[in-house]
């Protein structure tokens, strides 16, 4: 039994393990709200905009960075589902990234741009189908889905 002015778990312990995880997200990645985009750069010479981007939500808006690591991991085989009639064959995939990224939500769509153990992941994407949640957090974890036609 713990005493009264005891914890088991110590106030501040998944901020203070943090660091250590993103050591271990070896592959980088962008995240977009498909729901929102940055309107492209004003012509003078047109008088037009030019092409709308997505909107970037991490790395944050702001960030130096063009992609912000991530660890990306394949949670079963392939299944085929049936959408409007059609056969289509979904892959869940874990992407992991760190516990003070910005708010990520459902459907926000997950590009990789890189990958230093499996080059072929590079160029990839998947779709947020769930954001979990958790008492403690080291990092944020997203269930995600590939869809491969």
């Amino acid at each position: 039994m713990p005493f009264p002015a005891t914890r088991i778990i110590p106030t501040g312990w998944s901020a203070h393990h943090q660091p250590a995880l993103v050591t271990s997200m070896n592959a980088y990645c962008v995240i977009s709200d498909p729901t929102r985009t940055v309107p492209g750069a004003w012509n003078n010479e047109t008088g037009t905009r030019g092409p709308d981007t997505p909107y970037v939500v991490y790395p944050a808006p702001g960030s130096d960075e063009a992609a912000a690591p991530c660890r990306v991991q394949r949670l079963q085989s392939a299944t085929d589902n049936m959408q409007a009639g059609q056969s289509v064959t979904e892959r869940p995939y874990l992407v992991t990234i760190p516990a003070d990224a910005p708010l990520i939500e459902q459907g926000y769509v997950v590009d990789f741009t890189a990958a230093i153990n499996d080059p072929h992941l590079a160029g990839g994407r998947v779709y947020v189908a769930d954001v979990m949640s958790g008492s403690e957090r080291f990092e944020r974890d997203l269930v995600c889905t590939q869809n491969q036609g």
